[in-house]
């Protein structure tokens, strides 16, 4: 089923937003794996290292909520990669446990949970038209309340799961590569976080 998405009401639920142009608010320094991250003219920027990924970690933990951001690929050479957003992440017990939704620039997008090193698939590289392919922007939605997650891209709902592995945790923006010759890169803007508790 698809409907356009609407803020409405949650609008006066918004706890954290960001346009970028600060350069330290609450996004940890991260760097693994020769991977980075940087502002640049009001974009979070995004790259992968020699492992094929890099994050940039948002230090906000919670259980109920709603997430908006736009995306785009700056430097990106294949069509199976990918960026997105980490959801409910929690490394407590060194298990590296959370959520995942993640779009292609083939215009295929992906939920799931990682723990420890296992990648395990809800929704598995499902194809929406709604998403815009290549290089151009996309705006990103999740919104999870208790075990219900629910998936937006550019207006439009994706998808409606229901799912309980994890209880809450802190968001990342992610991307992801395939190949280990170069890097890929995304930029992010405009993120918007509310509470639904």
């Amino acid at each position: 089923m698809t409907r356009l998405l609407g803020l409405g009401q949650e609008e006066k639920n918004l706890i954290y937003r960001s346009n970028f142009y600060l350069p330290d608010d609450k996004w940890r320094k991260w760097i693994f794996q020769d991977s980075k991250w940087f502002r640049q003219d009001g974009y979070h920027h995004v790259r992968t290292g020699y492992a094929g990924y890099g994050l940039s970690p948002l230090e906000i933990t919670m259980a109920n909520f709603r997430i908006h951001f736009d995306a785009e690929f700056v430097t990106s050479y294949n069509e199976t990669d990918q960026y997105g957003v980490i959801f409910r992440r929690n490394d407590r017990n060194n298990d590296y446990l959370w959520y995942y939704f993640f779009i292609s620039r083939a215009g295929y997008y992906t939920l799931g949970f990682h723990f420890l090193a296992d990648w395990k698939t809800i929704i598995d590289n499902r194809f929406s038209e709604f998403i815009k392919r290549g290089d151009t922007t996309n705006s990103l939605m999740v919104e999870m309340v208790g075990q219900k997650i629910t998936l937006g891209v550019n207006g439009h709902i994706l998808d409606t799961v229901m799912d309980n592995k994890i209880a809450k945790g802190y968001f990342a923006i992610y991307v992801m590569g395939e190949r280990t010759d170069s890097y890929v890169e995304a930029r992010f803007r405009n993120f918007r976080l509310y509470s639904l508790e």
